[in-house]
Formats: structure tokens, C-alpha cells, sequence
């Protein structure tokens, strides 16, 4: 298979459709970009992290550190960002290489096993930064106690729910979200590749 030249033009986008396609670098062979990859990672880990924190913490009141929500969810959602992009880097090349012959395929099976592989995402939250924890002391440490979290403790806050029902919960609003995402990601990335190519075009510059 012949490689494609970081000189030949790039390809020309109408925004007609949304196509799996576009997860392709156009300066690459085959699969992904790093770039790509790490634009998927975040809006799973970050945007899926709001979804899974209003879940987990504001509905079912699992238990975290007595800090504001938005720093619940920064700290969750990083966590969750340092934690598996690894594996998205490993997940969306591999998903891509077996469903070549069906691409439109390729964001919901990427979605799914997603969903499934963070199914025990509650369990290492509990351990890593859940109530009574280091992980816990060092985020009250870093962005102070929240009075209004502090206050629900003994009240609403912290439910102990069994790590089954945890995970459970996990997959059954993790399907839905992180399918729903990937075609996020994918009209995110196809908005930045159209951007970039159009500027490398202008100014003959050259992304990554």
C-alpha cells in the first residue's frame, strides 16, 4: 500500500454527511490522528464525566469529597482523561482496522465497548478518590472544603450503594452517552479538519 504524501492536496469536505471516514489524518494511511484521538478522549471523559457525575453524585448521591460540584467534576473528569486516553489511543485504531469494510460502523462500536470497558469506572472512583480516601484528603486539600457539600454529608450525601448497582448504573447511562459522543467527537473532528485543512491552504501551514 502506497503512502500518502504530506504533499499531496488535501481532501475537500462538502459537510454534506457525517462520515466515520473523517476520523482518518489526511496525512496518514490509515486510522486516526493523535490529534483525533485526543479530541475523542476529552469529550468522552469531559463531557461523559458531566453526564456520569450528575448520575452518580447529584442523583444517587455516591459518595466524594465534600468539595463545590464543578470541582467534583473537574477532578473526576481528568482523573478519567489521564486514565483512558491510553486506552482510547489503543481502542479507536484497532476498532477502525477491524470494520474498514463497514465504516459507518465504527463510532457506535467505539462507543460501545466505551461504555463497556468503563463499567467499573464507579469501583476506581471509590477507591481513588471517593469518601475517605487519599485521593479525597488531597482534593479538599487542593480546592478547599465546599460548606454546601459539607453540609449534606450526614443527610443526602454519600449513599453507600453495593459496586454491582454502581456498575450497573455505569453501563445503563454509558451506553446511550458515550455512543451518542462518539458522533460528537466525530462532527468535532471533522469541524477541525476542515478548519485546518482550509488554513494550511491559505497559509501553508502544515498541523499534526
Amino acid at each position: 500500500m502506497a503512502l500518502i504524501s504530506r504533499e499531496d492536496p488535501l481532501p475537500q469536505y462538502d459537510g454534506a454527511s457525517l462520515r466515520p471516514e473523517l476520523f482518518l489524518d489526511p496525512v496518514l494511511p490509515v486510522g486516526p490522528s493523535r490529534r483525533e484521538i485526543l479530541v475523542t478522549a476529552a469529550v468522552l471523559t469531559y463531557i461523559g464525566g458531566a453526564v456520569m457525575f450528575f448520575v452518580h453524585a447529584i442523583l444517587r448521591h455516591e459518595g466524594g469529597p465534600p468539595i463545590s460540584d464543578l470541582d467534583h467534576w473537574l477532578l473526576d473528569s481528568s482523573v478519567g482523561f489521564v486514565a483512558l486516553t491510553p486506552i482510547v489511543f489503543i481502542l479507536m485504531p484497532r476498532v477502525h482496522h477491524r470494520f474498514q469494510a463497514f465504516p459507518s460502523l465504527v463510532p457506535a462500536v467505539t462507543g460501545l465497548l466505551f461504555a463497556l470497558i468503563t463499567m467499573p469506572g464507579p469501583v476506581f472512583h471509590d477507591h481513588v478518590v471517593g469518601k475517605g480516601t487519599a485521593g479525597a484528603q488531597l482534593a479538599t486539600w487542593l480546592f478547599g472544603v465546599d460548606t454546601g457539600t459539607a453540609a449534606k454529608v450526614g443527610e443526602l450525601y454519600h449513599v453507600e450503594n453495593s459496586m454491582i448497582s454502581e456498575c450497573f448504573v455505569q453501563l445503563l447511562a454509558g451506553l446511550p452517552t458515550y455512543l451518542v459522543l462518539m458522533f460528537v467527537a466525530l462532527t468535532l473532528n471533522r469541524m477541525i479538519t476542515g478548519a485546518a485543512g482550509a488554513a494550511r491552504m491559505r497559509f501553508g501551514r502544515r498541523g499534526w
